[in-house]
């Protein structure tokens, strides 16, 4: 009988044990992914909405989420805080007839509610924002380009943009235009029709995604040239500008300049007026992201060398250098008084804009998200949506993430910005954060701002030593005042300016009859690059431009 009330035995006691093997194993489950409101509640977000991209479920999925903020097309916003709530009238509201109200009908409506207000005895006060129009642009596989606003959700308009068995590069916009490289082709969209404006072919293969001027469209191409086609006649001769080593980022344009990185770990800048080069800063590593602009006047790029550096895009003095102690391929971006940056492996830095010193540094970060005026949202090593304190760095909360393959890198707006390659896209924002914080500044008002100080070229006149983060060795980098020397601080002359095409591989590399006098010092690399061969650069005004 005994083998027959042995297995009964183990029965028994397996029945027995198996509720403390369940409470055990709940113990030690992972947390769940879901990103309901509850859960974000919790970490004091909420939704502000969620859409859905149409894409080929066969072989489609989204690319690239880029968002642009635009201080031309602003939305007037009344609101009206009482002791009982606070109510919102909008120029984009519709009336009782079906009319969009405008800013005078929107007035008039406020004016109807506080009377109401003061008929009832409650006290009230009128506060008008604007609101700085956001739009989000997605990118998807088979070559369709979505505008949808960055406040709903809503599409504005969708437009199929070259071939979708070509590849299709990140697209990029500004107040007026948006482009996208597909293939060998850049497209143009008109945003005041919403309509294409034209299609036109590259010289050669892309490099990486286009960059937007008031005038042209410029795209760094495969063979070591920045190629610059008028947005007004894209059959006119385009403007090529060559460099040492390849473009293997977008350029990025600034109110006054326009700057690009190479492979070679040169960074160069050329003025939007003339396309005249106005300096070069030289690294000791490939510079694998666009560099990045705050105003007024400030530069920020990154090496895999692991320096970031702060530059004064006027003349392309470093103001500060910083030292990260590993291989950096993202763009550093200053919020506020902050640069943010994330190093490969081992998180992320956030560095004092004025002096380049370190204020914290958090394990593990992979990605920034956004920032808001008290906190940081980052997406870490474990999968998970890490908030942080601005200030000090410290963890706020942390939620575990459902698997999101698009995690957007948002230093515009205080908004996240995350979704699947499937096509679906969530925005979050913070609890009570009905209208966006903008990070950007108004060009117009920028530039009326006096530029940060100099903090790199004061302490050099003083003999004082930097603030910032120890520097590389002179054997590892080249002299700070040889790695920036400009070009030519003066401004250039109307013939120097750099011609079509077919001029620009003149005497000097930009089209002038004679190359300058006094041409700039070669970096510290004595001439040569990594695989010896000269670096063009005092060959850049020499007989054949490269």
């Amino acid at each position: 009988m005994l083998p027959l009330r042995f297995p009964t035995l183990l029965v028994a006691i397996a029945s027995y044990l198996l509720p403390f093997g369940a409470v055990a194993s709940a113990q030690y489950r992972p947390q769940s992914a879901d990103m309901g409101p509850d859960q974000l509640r919790r970490i004091g977000l909420e939704q502000a909405w969620q859409t859905h991209i149409a894409v080929d479920d066969a072989r489609g999925r989204i690319e690239f989420v880029r968002a642009h903020t635009s201080f031309l097309r602003k939305t007037k916003v009344f609101q009206i805080v009482h002791a009982t709530g606070k109510e919102i009238v909008t120029e984009k509201q519709i009336d009782p007839f079906g009319r969009v109200m405008g800013v005078e009908g929107a007035r008039l409506e406020v004016q109807d509610r506080m009377d109401i207000l003061k008929a009832r005895g409650i006290e009230a006060k009128v506060e008008e924002i604007d609101i700085p129009e956001v739009t989000v642009y997605v990118q998807t596989s088979n070559g369709t380009l979505h505008a949808v606003d960055g406040e709903t959700g809503a599409t504005r308009w969708v437009h199929g943009l070259g071939r979708h068995d070509h590849p299709t590069l990140e697209p990029i916009a500004n107040d007026h235009y948006a482009a996208v490289v597909n293939g060998s082709n850049v497209f143009v969209v008109n945003l005041e029709t919403n309509e294409l404006e034209w299609s036109h072919a590259l010289s050669s293969a892309p490099a990486a995604g286009p960059a937007l001027t008031d005038r042209y469209v410029c795209v760094p191409l495969i063979g070591g040239q920045l190629e610059c086609i008028e947005i007004a006649d894209p059959i006119a001769t385009p403007i090529r500008i060559s460099c040492t080593g390849h473009g293997i980022a977008p350029a990025t344009v600034t109110p006054s300049t326009i700057s690009w990185p190479t492979d070679r770990g040169f960074l160069y800048a050329s003025n939007l007026a003339s396309f005249g080069m106005k300096f070069r800063l030289a690294t000791t590593g490939p510079i694998v992201s666009p560099s990045t602009y705050h105003a007024p006047g400030r530069l920020y790029v990154a090496s895999i060398d692991g320096y970031v550096y702060a530059i004064d895009e006027t003349d392309g003095d470093i103001v500060w250098r910083f030292s990260a102690g590993e291989t950096i391929e993202t763009s550093p971006m200053q919020i506020g008084d902050h640069v943010f940056v994330t190093t490969l492996r081992s998180g992320m830095f956030a560095i004092d804009a004025n002096d380049g010193s370190t204020k914290w540094w958090v394990a593990g970060v992979r990605q920034l998200l956004a920032v808001t005026a008290s906190r940081v949202y980052c997406y870490d090593s474990t999968g998970s949506l890490l908030v942080l304190d601005v200030n000090t760095g410290g963890t706020v909360s942390r939620m575990m993430m459902p698997r999101m393959e698009l995690l957007v890198t948002n230093s515009q707006t205080d908004r996240l910005y995350l979704g699947t390659g499937r096509g679906m896209i969530r925005c979050l924002r913070e609890i009570g954060g009905d209208w966006p914080l903008v990070h950007v500044a108004d060009p117009q008002v920028a530039s009326q701002v006096e530029a940060p100080p100099r903090r790199a070229a004061e302490l050099a006149g003083s003999g004082e030593p930097s603030d910032a983060d120890e520097s590389p060795s002179d054997a590892d980098t080249p002299d700070e005042a040889d790695a920036a020397a400009p070009m030519d601080n003066a401004a250039p002359a109307a013939d120097d300016a750099v011609g079509p095409a077919d001029d620009f591989f003149g005497d000097d590399g930009f089209g002038a009859p004679d190359a300058p006098t006094d041409p700039p010092k070669p970096a510290d690399d004595g001439g040569t690059d990594s695989s010896g061969s000269s670096d063009g650069f005092d060959d850049f005004f020499g007989t054949d431009g490269l």
